[in-house]
């Protein structure tokens, strides 16, 4: 199942309880900010996963991500103004992992 978030701008929250399928239409110009709630204890072998499809992710704006992101290259990827953005994210031991998915894949997936 897709949880879908439809228009959504400004502070922009992902849960990990509502699926590991996500998706939002950015609306409106400003700094938009990305962020991941209930993200899974790193206990164990306990760890999570989500994909977000991002439509019109930075729309005229300016983009920020939850800080305990890590990104290929150590640099958060470009969003679209116009189209969508596929991004995936994994958890294990305390980090989030993210990295563009589908036709814009990331550099360490080379």
């Amino acid at each position: 199942m897709i949880c879908d978030k439809g228009a959504v701008s400004a502070s922009i929250a992902f849960d990990f309880e509502n699926g590991s399928v996500q998706k939002a239409t950015v609306e409106g110009t400003g700094t938009n900010s990305y962020s991941f709630s209930n993200v899974p204890t790193p206990t164990g072998s306990k760890s999570g996963r989500m994909t977000i499809l991002l439509t019109n992710g930075a729309t005229g704006s300016s983009t920020s991500w939850h800080g305990s992101v890590k990104w290929a290259g150590g640099t958060a990827p470009s969003l679209s103004d116009s189209g969508l953005d596929i991004l995936s994210f994994i958890t294990t031991e305390g980090s989030i992992y993210g990295f563009v998915t589908g036709p814009r894949r990331c550099a360490w997936m080379s």
